[in-house]
């Protein structure tokens, strides 16, 4: 449902974004959008580090052939590509000095850029990405060192809370700075408010594996 509310003004000529990492996230966000539109509105795109295809590209491309998705762009980034100079664009953009959001955020800033040609011949002026996943059911490493349920959800609500901040600034920005917009389905209020009230902590929260939930 929160995926489709994402796509509904989406009209049978426009294609809609979506940034694909090849993880649970993005695949899950990937899933939902074929099965709320036709595939071929959807334009995929993945990071590739050099000319190395790691199995993260591999299983994203694999979900776009299986899903039939219109069309999967692999953003090839060179090393020569990560100067100074992108990094100062992006702080520029992002208008932060976290230092973790600045790390992620760049490679966000260098992925919108090199995608722009294929954006604009394309039409995509919206995207959906991933983010809030890992906040909303827990998909760090660290929280399998958490004592006990309760103080694991105590932890997701401070991240959730805190969120605006990080991971929705880092995305906000990033989309903006070329002039899209992006849509983040995980941070709706309704999906957010259903774990938070309705799912009991023991449920939320498994110290063998992250985000037990969404995997399964």
């Amino acid at each position: 449902y929160a995926v489709k509310a994402r796509c509904v003004q989406i009209q049978p000529d426009q294609k809609i974004g979506v940034l694909l990492s090849g993880g649970t996230d993005s695949i899950a966000v990937l899933a939902a959008m074929a099965a709320c539109i036709d595939p071929s509105q959807i334009v995929a795109f993945t990071v590739s580090y050099g000319d190395d295809v790691t199995p993260d590209v591999e299983i994203a491309c694999e979900a776009c052939i299986n899903l039939g998705i219109g069309r999967h762009e692999i953003i090839a980034v060179p090393e020569t590509a990560l100067t100074l100079e992108l990094l100062r664009d992006s702080i520029r953009a992002l208008h932060t000095f976290d230092t973790t959001t600045i790390r992620a955020g760049t490679i966000q800033y260098l992925l919108y850029k090199l995608a722009q040609p294929v954006m604009q011949e394309e039409g995509v002026k919206a995207v959906l990405s991933g983010e809030g996943a890992d906040e909303l059911a827990g998909g760090y490493q660290y929280f399998k060192m958490a004592p006990n349920a309760g103080a694991a959800i105590t932890e997701l609500n401070r991240l959730l809370k805190d969120i605006c901040m990080y991971d929705v600034l880092l995305a906000d920005r990033t989309a903006g700075a070329f002039g899209k917009e992006v849509r983040l389905p995980f941070l709706d209020v309704r999906l957010v408010d259903c774990y938070q009230r309705f799912l009991p902590a023991q449920i939320r929260w498994n110290p063998q594996i992250e985000k037990h939930l969404l995997r399964n």
